[in-house]
C-alpha cells in the first residue's frame, strides 16, 4: 500500500460506548486506519457505505431490529473487507460464510485488533497491485476472438485460455476461478467484473454466486429448481429468478 495512505473504515455498533472505545483503540494503535463513519444501526451504515465507500467495516452482529447479517444481506455488491466485532462467539461459523476477514470478541484485545488491521492492510495492498492487471484482462479480450484472459492474483498474473475456465464463483469481494486440469485461483475482483468481461465469450451468470462457461455444461436438470452438471463433475444451482433467461440463452448457444 502507498506510504501514508490510510484505510477508510466504517464502525457499526448500536452501543455508543463501544463505538467510542473502538475509535480510540484504532486511533492509538492502528495508524493505518482513518475512520470515515460511525453508525448505530443498519440503515445508517448502508447510507454511509453508499456515500463514502469504506475499505473495511468493523461490524457488530446483534443489534436491535436489523442485525449485522441483515446489513450484509441488503448489499447488492460488497467491495469492503469485513471484521466482525461482537460479544458472542456462537456466530463465528456463520460470520465466516460471509467471507469475514476476522472475528473479534468484546472486550477487544489490542493485539487481536492490530493483527486484524494488518490483515486488512495486506489484502488491500494486494488488491491495489492486482488492479493494474485488470487492464491486461481488457486488452486480452479486446480482439474479436480472444483466446486467453489475464487473471491477477496475489502471486502474479496468470494467462489462462478462456476455454479452460469451467466456472467462476463469488467469494465476498473476491472470486474463485475453477480451471480445467489446474488448481483454482483466488482473484481480487468481484464476480460482476468478470461477468461484464466474459458475457460475450460464452459465459452466463446462472446464480448470484456462479458465472459458468457454457461449453463446460454437461447436463441441465430442471428438478429442485434447476441445476447444472459441469465437466469437472461440479453441481451448481440455477437460481429461480435466472432460470427462464438461462433456458433461452442455452437454446441460443446450442443454435436451436
Amino acid at each position: 500500500m502507498e506510504k501514508d495512505r490510510k484505510i477508510k473504515a466504517l464502525l457499526v455498533d448500536d452501543e455508543v460506548d463501544v463505538l467510542s472505545n473502538l475509535s480510540f483503540l484504532l486511533g492509538k494503535f492502528c495508524q493505518d486506519i482513518e475512520i470515515i463513519g460511525l453508525a448505530k444501526n443498519v440503515d445508517d451504515a448502508l447510507g454511509i457505505v453508499q456515500i463514502k465507500d469504506p475499505e473495511v467495516v468493523f461490524l457488530d452482529i446483534e443489534m436491535p431490529g436489523k442485525d449485522g447479517f441483515d446489513f450484509l444481506d441488503q448489499l447488492s455488491e460488497r467491495s469492503f473487507e469485513l471484521i466482525f466485532v461482537t460479544s458472542y462467539n456462537q456466530h463465528a461459523i456463520r460470520a465466516f460464510r460471509y467471507s469475514a476477514l476476522d472475528y473479534l470478541l468484546k472486550p477487544i484485545d489490542i493485539d487481536d485488533l492490530k493483527e486484524a488491521v494488518d490483515r486488512v492492510s495486506l489484502r488491500i495492498s494486494t488488491h491495489q497491485e492486482s488492479t493494474l492487471s485488470i487492464e491486461l484482462i481488457k486488452e486480452a479480450l479486446s480482439g474479436s476472438n480472444p483466446s486467453k484472459i489475464a487473471l491477477p492474483t496475489h502471486q502474479g498474473t496468470h494467462l489462462t485460455p478462456i476455454s479452460d475456465i469451467i466456472y467462476i464463483e463469488a467469494d465476498g469481494s473476491y472470486c474463485t476461478v475453477c480451471i480445467a486440469g489446474q488448481n483454482s485461483l483466488m482473484l481480487s475482483k468481484n464476480l460482476k467484473e468478470y461477468e461484464d468481461l466474459l458475457q460475450t465469450a460464452g459465459f452466463y451468470r446462472v446464480h448470484y454466486s456462479y458465472l459458468v462457461n457454457m461449453n463446460h455444461i454437461v447436463k441441465f436438470s430442471q428438478l429442485d429448481g434447476g441445476s447444472l452438471s459441469l465437466s469437472n463433475n461440479k453441481i451448481i444451482p440455477v437460481s429461480r429468478r435466472r432460470k427462464a433467461l438461462f433456458e433461452s440463452r442455452l437454446k441460443q448457444f446450442l443454435g436451436s
